[in-house]
């Protein structure tokens, strides 16, 4: 019994004495395979092309379908090879929803011998763009008849897109269509756009333009009886106030005999892009008045016959208008731009586009400055502002507030070639960009209370009938506070939007290096940058009098300085001074 438990103690020794073997441990191996897709969808389409040429595994997972629900070439269209975006293309296969192929002229080979393949794997495509890609014609519509589920079509500029078979596909096999863009298709006629109007009930969004198919009453009245549209880009096509008063009011509708005008329901139009519609006078760009109350998109540029009249009439019944552009009109004058300021749609104001208008001004540019707060920009080049409307919107966008975080751009000006703004105004700007907005300290308790204190002592009389209140003001000196450590350093304060010049072209490199440095909080270098800048701007004023060779020897100054400048920069964030030369500061004066 004794040598069996001696046995049986040292077997038990050496097996414990027995290393367990160490269990290695795969991890990419042993991971999920969701796990290893949905890690793989964090990296972007050139990243996982990359990634293909590890390993055989790894070459399977990169072209799994599921990887590549979405194609998107936009960004790497001129790099991709055809047969690896034919290999994306048919690994995705029914798996594909968003296929944009924007500019791949290299597939133009590879379509005869492979569209009608891709055509039969992609069927349950929802987004589908072909804009200026080669495709032929026998491809392009074995892509639009396989794919039934089809939302958003875009062709634009085509030219195998064809008179009426192209649009008749559409039609056909496109019933939940629901935005279709055949801009600069030009063998499109008013025919085929009719066909997808009357077939498509869930159209919202239709893109035209350059066709002239829009002088057809027919189709005017279509789109008038259905009333679906809510985004209209008719944009230099031939245009005329009869299709357009059609578009909005139908054929000899009710008149209201109070308000003369016709009685018909709202049109749903949120967008209308009417520009270089030269036929298109106040006649019939009156119709939209009282009838487009959703309105917040409005293109009117270049169409020569407009006036302040029907452009009133309309910024005043169109309460969310956000995004007006009325370039190149002649006849334009301030009048709108007071009305526009006036008018409901001034708190939703966030674009508007006045270039080329030669007789706006001040006086309404001021207008606007004061009464759209939500403005991000405006184009005002070749026109008659100066230097007071620069000013105002520095004062606008100071308003809205400052905190610790790093400025944004908030509005973006256009002001070239308009010869009433000056250097002195766009210094101005720049000044108000790098100037750290004032922070007041707070005041101590201690000093803020009087060392004089007030003692009430109330009498009694001998009689107890009656008694009588004293007040006594005893001055006492302040009692002294305990010594405290010295105050925290306050954090570096900023502007919360800034304004983006564009400006003369002699002064646009200086301008966007300021905006930079206040961009990245740098205000002191912003600040170096304005005052050498100023001083320069005075010496060429000087230097036009005193002669060319002093101007050139300051013109080397003042490239030797701002050199200095870029070498000195230091990247830090000062939150507090500004610095001002006396030159630049007479300059504003």
């Amino acid at each position: 019994m004794r040598l069996e438990r001696v046995h049986n103690w040292k077997g038990m020794a050496l097996r414990r004495k027995r290393k367990k073997p160490i269990k290695k441990l795969d991890f990419w191996g042993d991971m999920p395979q969701e796990l290893k897709m949905e890690i793989f969808r964090h990296l972007t389409p050139q990243e996982i092309v990359r990634c293909a040429s590890v390993s055989k595994m790894w070459n399977e997972m990169c072209y799994d379908g599921q990887l590549w629900s979405k194609i998107d070439t936009t960004d790497y269209y001129r790099k991709i090879p055809s047969d690896v975006l034919i290999k994306l293309i048919t690994s995705g296969g029914p798996f594909v929803r968003d296929l944009n192929l924007r500019g791949c002229v290299q597939l133009r080979d590879k379509w005869n011998s492979k569209g009608g393949h891709i055509s039969e794997l992609c069927q349950n495509i929802v987004n589908f763009s072909l804009e200026g890609c080669k495709i032929d014609k026998a491809s392009m519509h074995s892509f639009l008849s396989h794919n039934l589920r089809l939302e958003h079509i875009n062709l634009s500029g085509l030219r195998n897109v064809t008179k009426n078979s192209t649009m008749k596909i559409i039609a056909q096999s496109c019933p939940l269509l629901e935005t279709l863009n055949v801009s600069w298709c030009h063998d499109i006629t008013s025919k085929g756009l009719r066909k997808i109007i009357q077939s498509c009930e869930q159209l919202k969004d239709l893109r035209a333009s350059e066709i002239n198919a829009f002088q057809d009453e027919d189709l005017a009245l279509e789109i008038f009886e259905g009333n679906k549209l809510e985004r209209l880009i008719m944009g230099r096509t031939n245009l005329n106030d009869k299709c357009l008063k059609i578009l909005m009011h139908g054929v000899n509708p009710e008149i209201d005999l109070l308000t003369n005008h016709p009685i018909v329901t709202p049109r749903r139009f949120r967008h209308l892009d009417l520009h270089r519609c030269p036929d298109v006078t106040d006649k019939g760009l009156k119709s939209l008045a009282f009838n487009v109350p959703d309105l917040e998109g409005l293109q009117v540029s270049k169409c020569p016959e407009l006036t302040d009249e029907s452009i009133i009439e309309i910024i005043r019944t169109t309460p969310v208008l956000s995004h007006l552009q009325m370039e190149d009109l002649e006849k334009l004058t301030n009048n709108t731009l007071v009305e526009l300021a006036k008018s409901p749609c001034a708190q939703h104001l966030e674009h508007l586009n006045v270039s080329y208008c030669e007789s706006l001004g001040d006086p309404g540019m001021l207008q606007i400055m004061k009464s759209c707060p939500k403005l991000r920009s405006v184009e005002m080049d070749n026109t008659r502002v100066s230097d007071l409307t620069l000013a105002e919107a520095c004062l606008r966008v100071r308003r809205r507030g400052h905190g610790e975080e790093l400025p944004k751009i908030g509005l973006r000006l256009v002001v070239f070639d308009c010869a009433n703004v000056t250097w002195a105004g766009i210094q101005e700007v720049l000044l108000k960009n790098s100037q750290a907005p004032r922070i007041r300290k707070p005041m101590a308790a201690d000093a803020q209370k009087s060392a004089a204190e007030v003692v009430t002592v109330t009498q009694t009389l001998d009689a107890g009938s009656s008694s009588m209140t004293s007040t006594y003001i005893s001055m006492s000196a302040p009692t002294p506070s305990p010594p405290t450590s010295s105050p925290p350093t306050p954090p570096a304060m900023y502007v919360k939007e800034i304004i983006q010049l564009k400006c003369f072209y002699g002064w646009q490199m200086m301008v966007d290096q300021h905006t930079k440095r206040v961009l990245r909080g740098n205000l002191s270098a912003a600040n170096r940058l304005h005052r050498k800048w100023g001083e320069h701007m005075m010496r060429t004023t000087e230097a036009g009098a005193a002669g060319v060779r002093r101007w050139q020897r300051w013109a080397r100054d003042a490239e030797r300085i701002y050199l200095a400048d870029d070498d000195d920069d230091d990247g830090g964030a000062v939150g507090g001074v500004t610095i001002v030369g006396p030159r630049a500061r007479c300059a504003l004066m």
